[in-house]
């Protein structure tokens, strides 16, 4: 009779699992939004710097830990064919925000990156969300989780003091790391 209590404490992660796993998936999707963000960016000003994928990174990682509470709502739904149904809706939204960023008018390139970069992060973030760890790897996860955000956090920092002009074209060309540079960081005021 002992022996269920510990079954299921074995079976229930921790506060750090949570926290930590929370921090994995945002890192996971941080780094592939990230990536993408800074190749398009450094292409189109044509410099290559090394880091600048692992710092735009790290400017999504607040962004991406917000948005994995609208993802973890839509893995909660039940229903097999709604959830279908969302995941087509979602691919026609980032296709459509994609067109809209490439032959919209707007003035501002932020204002034309948003609907994209948003759609694009919280899809990532819910497939990410789909995938359950078991206990043994939970707990290595967590752990790395939470390194990489802090890895991801203090690199991205010293990057935009190292490298203040792609800083700056990361700011004219993207929605969410300019919140975090202009707002939170108050690099670029």
């Amino acid at each position: 009779m002992s022996e269920a209590p510990e079954d299921e404490d074995e079976e229930t992660p921790s506060t750090l699992d949570v926290v930590g796993i929370a921090c994995f998936r945002a890192a996971v999707v941080a780094g592939i939004v990230g990536g993408i963000e800074s190749t398009l960016v450094s292409t189109s000003i044509e410099v290559k710097v090394p880091g600048f994928g692992a710092a735009t990174a790290g400017f999504w990682i607040p962004a991406t830990l917000l948005l994995l509470f609208p993802a973890h709502l839509l893995r909660s739904l039940e229903d097999p064919n709604l959830r279908r149904r969302l995941a087509f809706a979602f691919g026609v939204l980032i296709a459509g925000a994609a067109l809209f960023a490439k032959l919209a008018k707007v003035s501002s390139p932020q204002l034309r990156a948003a609907p994209l970069e948003l759609a694009a992060t919280v899809g990532l973030l819910w497939a990410v969300t789909e995938v359950q760890l078991g206990p043994p790897l939970r707990r290595f996860v967590a752990v790395a989780g939470i390194v990489f955000v802090v890895v991801l956090q203090v690199w991205s920092t010293r990057f935009v003091d190292a490298h203040r002009a792609l800083a700056g074209a990361l700011v004219e060309a993207t929605f969410v790391p300019r919140l975090l540079l202009k707002f939170v960081l108050r690099k670029f005021v």
